[in-house]
């Protein structure tokens, strides 16, 4: 079982991106803002514990390590047809946990 301070460590390295910046909401509202200060580990770990809801913006200098597709209509047909695809193109450079 790993511990607090490791499912911290892995949170971080699964949902990568800026470090001096994190977006959050309010949940009764739905409304949405940029928080301007650095990602802690206190950031992570209260929303680990469901205290306070946290967004990562995916950029590492020039790069994005995220891919996002929205697939409307209820049918998963195009979304698992795109998995099967990259999946089997390692020139994809997806990574799927």
């Amino acid at each position: 079982m790993l511990t607090t301070d490791e499912k911290i460590a892995l949170f971080g390295s699964l949902f990568t991106g800026l470090t001096n910046v994190y977006g959050t909401y309010d949940p009764n509202s739905g409304k949405h803002w940029q928080v301007k200060q650095p990602v802690s580990r206190n950031v992570i770990y209260e929303h680990l514990q469901g205290v306070a809801p946290y967004g990562f913006y995916p950029l590492t200098g020039d790069k994005t390590y995220v891919g996002i597709a929205d697939f409307d209509h209820g049918n998963p047909e195009s979304a698992i047809e795109l998995l099967l695809l990259t999946r089997e193109s390692p020139a994809s450079g997806l990574r799927y946990i």
